[in-house]
C-alpha cells in the first residue's frame, strides 16, 4: 500500500511545528482568502483576491507588491480586522496546511506603507444608527458609506434617502494606520483636514442635502 503523499504545506506545517489547527479568518463573503505565506527570508500575510475590495485589503494594512496584496506584519487581532471587514468569519479551526503558501523559493516582496493622505475614514452618527467606511479616497471611503448605509437601511425598512439628511453630519477623515486620535480640550489631536458629507465632490455617491449651511438656523 502506497504512502499518502504529503504535500508541500503539510510539510512546512510539520516542519515548522505549527498546530494543525488555527483561529483565522475566512474571507471567502468578500470573494477572497487570507494565507500566511512562507518565504525563503520570513513570513507575511497574503490577501487572495485583495483586488475585489482593495479599499478594505489597504485598510487592514495590506499593500500591493506585483501580483500579490502583502503584509510584512503577520500578526493581528481578529476584532481589529472585523472592524474593516465586517462579512469576514471568525474560524476557530481552521487547518493550518489549508492557509499555508510554501513560497520557500523566493524573497518576501518589498512592501511599502501606504501614504497617510490616501487612506479615508468616513462616518456618520444619525442618532440611531452609525455607519463607517474607508477608502484610499475621501470618495471612495464616502461611496463605501453609501453602500455600506444603503445595504443595511434598505433590509431594515429604513428610507435609505435619509442620508440626505445627515450629509452635513458625514465626516470623512484621512487616518494613518497604527495611530489613534484623542478628541478632546482644543481638539489637537484629533483629525485634521477633515471634510464635510455635503462637499460638492460627494454629490455622485450621496442622495442631495436636504438643507443648506446658509439657509437653515441651526445647520451645522
Amino acid at each position: 500500500m502506497a504512502a499518502e503523499k504529503t504535500s508541500p504545506s503539510e510539510k512546512i506545517v510539520h516542519d515548522f511545528k505549527l498546530p494543525p489547527s488555527i483561529r483565522w479568518l475566512d474571507f471567502s463573503p468578500y470573494g477572497m482568502s487570507l494565507k500566511l505565506a512562507i518565504y525563503l527570508d520570513g513570513r507575511a500575510l497574503v490577501m487572495e483576491g485583495g483586488d475585489a475590495h482593495a479599499d478594505i485589503v489597504s485598510a487592514l494594512g495590506f499593500t500591493k507588491a506585483g501580483g500579490d496584496w502583502v503584509r510584512a506584519d503577520v500578526s493581528f487581532i481578529p476584532g481589529d480586522f472585523l472592524k474593516v471587514a465586517e462579512k469576514a468569519l471568525p474560524t476557530r479551526d481552521a487547518v493550518t496546511a489549508d492557509i499555508i503558501l510554501d513560497r520557500r523559493n523566493t524573497k518576501r516582496p518589498e512592501t511599502q506603507v501606504a501614504d497617510k493622505s490616501t487612506l479615508w475614514f468616513a462616518s456618520v452618527d444619525t442618532g440611531y444608527h452609525q455607519v463607517h467606511a474607508f477608502g484610499m479616497t475621501a470618495e471612495a471611503a464616502v461611496k463605501a458609506l453609501a453602500e455600506t448605509w444603503a445595504e443595511h437601511a434598505e433590509p431594515e425598512g429604513v428610507d435609505v434617502g435619509l442620508l440626505g439628511h445627515y450629509r452635513d453630519s458625514i465626516e470623512v477623515a484621512p487616518v494613518t494606520l497604527g495611530r489613534g486620535y484623542a478628541k478632546g480640550t482644543g481638539d489637537r489631536l484629533w483629525y485634521t483636514g477633515v471634510l464635510r458629507g455635503d462637499d460638492v465632490r460627494f454629490d455622485e455617491f450621496l442622495p442631495p442635502p436636504t438643507s443648506k449651511r446658509d439657509q437653515s438656523p441651526g445647520y451645522r
